[in-house]
């Protein structure tokens, strides 16, 4: 659900390495790469929950607490 409504931890990293790069000039160098790589993950994420039925992380495996009825 909290993919759907753009609040993730991915969004939420994401939107701070934004914020980042506009105070700290080192941020700022790979700011755009990598809150790109952040959302691919995400949705990927989101790829794996439709796919799937349930939510797991895609790099660490761990498990995300929602279901694919949580999209609808």
């Amino acid at each position: 659900m909290m993919l759907c409504n753009k609040t993730s931890r991915y969004h939420v990293a994401a939107a701070a390495i934004r914020a980042g790069a506009s105070h700290n000039q080192k941020v700022a160098i790979d700011a755009h790469e990598k809150a790109s790589y952040v959302m691919h993950l995400a949705q990927k994420t989101k790829e794996y929950i439709y796919a799937n039925g349930k939510g797991q992380h895609v790099s660490a495996g761990e498990t995300l607490d929602c279901t694919a009825d949580d999209f609808f």
